[in-house]
């Protein structure tokens, strides 16, 4: 049975409509505009301080395009990190509004395996290396790559499935498809049990690669570490000697500029040429004029943002895993009423995490669920 309007104001958790807020990319003036309020008013509704009349409350959920209930979820119910605990890898102009709709999106599809887990679904505890050394020089971060690599048994060539691994060594990945995606290459947060990755699920695969080894570095060597421009160029040289460790990478690298050559070499390491060039310039296997040539003649052909001889892109398997365990005995409507959000929003969360349509049909059809409709229940004294 739905519950009232009034059900849900008596319940309002005031950080939801910051985070509803956020979601839908809006600042206080923007949803004060629409409400015919001030932004007082809304920092008010939104640090608790004063209750909306039950008609703007219901303005207030239509605007932001969220059930009433999604203003009553407590805190058990979401990984709790900010903004400020992510890193972000992506163009130096994307603002902290871009920056807190991406972290909001995040948080919402990684809420997946928070449900996943109150179903009793185990996933692998975190295995990542982390550094122990105060200082991150190049040699110690080159050290830390290799030993992440045989502490995942992954030996020092091409890594056949990157994502598969990380997951199976509790790294969450979180496929998205966000408005922001042509700015932001991925992002992570080290959260509660797992540290999760965040990736966006149209990006070029040699680039997802790198991307995600980058979010790998920033989780073996940054837990607790004030961001910056120095964090990001330690975590690159990280993702650089995690994916092409020098021992393997130095015999098999040509030492002079030839695009067949290096598409030959992407083919084994599935990296973009761009990476594996800047690699093999900073282990000296050639000039920095080569390097320079090899870049200019890369841009001539247009191939800077979009390489040639792609591999197929890695998809992330966890939530397809859970989702076939649980079949028999979770409904869609049940994984909708945990996020709080629309049947469409959910679905497309799930097909993010590349669930397929056949499942996502086959949990609508079932008819476990007591709770039904888009109004959905939620009682945050249980």
């Amino acid at each position: 049975m739905s519950k009232s309007l009034q059900f849900y104001l008596d319940r309002i958790n005031p950080k939801m409509i910051t985070a509803a807020r956020e979601l839908r990319g809006f600042t206080k003036k923007d949803v004060a505009s629409k409400l015919g309020k001030t932004p007082a008013a809304i920092t008010k509704f939104e640090n608790g301080s004063l209750l909306p009349e039950l008609d703007t409350f219901f303005s207030l959920a239509s605007i932001l395009e969220v059930p009433p209930a999604f203003f009553a979820k407590d805190d058990q119910s979401t990984y709790h990190f900010e903004l400020s605990d992510c890193f972000f890898r992506g163009k130096a102009n994307v603002s902290m509004k871009e920056k807190r709709l991406i972290t909001r999106e995040g948080k919402q599809a990684s809420e997946l395996y928070v449900f996943f887990k109150s179903k009793g679904i185990i996933f692998p505890k975190d295995n990542v290396l982390k550094k122990e050394q105060e200082t991150s020089s190049g040699k110690e971060i080159e050290e830390l790559a290799l030993n992440m690599r045989n502490h995942f048994g992954l030996g020092f060539g091409p890594i056949d499935n990157l994502m598969r691994t990380l997951e199976a060594n509790g790294v969450f990945i979180v496929n998205m498809s966000g408005k922001v995606s042509k700015k932001i290459d991925a992002f992570s947060v080290k959260s509660e049990e797992n540290p999760i990755i965040f990736v966006y699920k149209d990006k070029i695969p040699s680039r997802l690669l790198f991307d995600i080894a980058h979010e790998i570095g920033h989780i073996a060597l940054h837990e607790g570490v004030e961001h910056g421009a120095q964090q990001e160029t330690e975590a690159n040289r990280f993702a650089s000697a995690f994916l092409m460790p020098w021992s393997v990478f130095k015999e098999q690298c040509p030492r002079r500029w030839s695009l067949k050559a290096f598409l030959e070499m992407k083919k084994r390491w599935r990296v973009s040429i761009s990476a594996m060039l800047y690699r093999a310039k900073t282990l000296s296997l050639i000039s920095e004029s080569s390097y320079k040539r090899a870049m200019i003649n890369l841009s001539e052909q247009g191939y800077r943002q979009k390489e040639p001889g792609e591999s197929e892109r890695e998809k992330p398997s966890l939530c397809k895993e859970a989702l076939n365990l649980l079949k028999d005995t979770t409904t869609f409507n049940e994984i909708k009423n945990h996020l709080v959000l629309s049947g469409k929003e959910t679905e497309k969360i799930l097909l993010d995490q590349c669930v397929e349509q056949s499942i996502i049909e086959e949990l609508k059809s079932k008819n476990f669920s007591q709770t039904q409709g888009e109004l959905l229940r939620f009682d945050p004294q249980k």
